[in-house]
């Protein structure tokens, strides 16, 4: 009884002692005990062991943290328009009058002649012919134009309207009148700032002679002096 006891302890022990060489043999990755005497592992299982641990600590690691992102740089904050301050009207102010024509000048029938913010304006003529003393006249209708802030009063009378035609024959009678103001024959003009009189004036001038082509009238109302104007005859 006594060996049969012994011998039954000492398989235990050796299936024991097997039991963790194998263990130790299949950890350390080798396929038998010469293998491992001599030092010859299993590589794949090897590989397994040591690749395959590393890779899923990887894989867990990824998992675990993300990636840094870098922070957007803020936007700048978009600039308001500031609304301007409305710049006021300029000042109304009263029409600037032309520069004054030069002296010596001589106008076409239409032109405006200007002179200290005066102007008068020979708008229309005509040659007429009355039976009184067979008489031949330059007939014009004309317009003062009160550019001043300040009425302008002046005397109409035949010593402010003249005549000549290019043989060098003047003027012999003069009428002017007008309807707006209301004269004849001469008078006293009262024109408010900014408006305009106008009048009609008859020069009796020679201009049935063949060789007569033109006529040059010349008028002077109170300041504004020596205004003259080409008026062509035809035949």
């Amino acid at each position: 009884m006594d060996d049969n006891g012994g011998c039954a302890k000492i398989a235990l022990v050796v299936t024991v002692v097997a039991g963790i060489i194998a263990i130790v043999i299949y950890i350390s990755g080798f396929e038998s005990l010469p293998d491992l005497l001599r030092g010859e592992r299993n590589e794949t299982q090897f590989v397994v062991v040591t690749v395959v641990a590393p890779a899923a600590a990887a894989v867990a690691g990824s998992q675990s943290s993300q990636p840094d992102i870098p922070e957007l740089a803020s936007l700048p904050e978009r600039a308001t328009d500031t609304p301007q301050p409305t710049a006021p009207p300029p000042p109304t102010t009263a029409p600037t009058a032309p520069p004054d024509t030069p002296p010596g000048s001589i106008l076409s029938v239409g032109e405006t002649w200007y002179s200290g913010g005066k102007a008068l304006q020979l708008a229309y003529f005509e040659l007429t012919e009355y039976a009184v003393q067979d008489s031949e006249a330059v007939q014009g209708t004309w317009k003062f134009t009160n550019a001043n802030p300040h009425p302008i009063t002046f005397e109409v009378d035949e010593d402010g309207f003249g005549g000549v035609n290019n043989l060098g024959d003047r003027v012999h009678y003069v009428r002017f009148y007008s309807d707006y103001p209301s004269f004849y024959n001469g008078g006293t003009v009262n024109v408010a700032p900014y408006t305009s009189a106008d009048f009609t004036v008859d020069l009796w001038v020679p201009y049935s002679n063949p060789m007569v082509n033109e006529v040059i009238v010349e008028a002077s109302l109170g300041s504004l002096t020596g205004a003259r104007w080409r008026v062509p005859v035809w035949h």
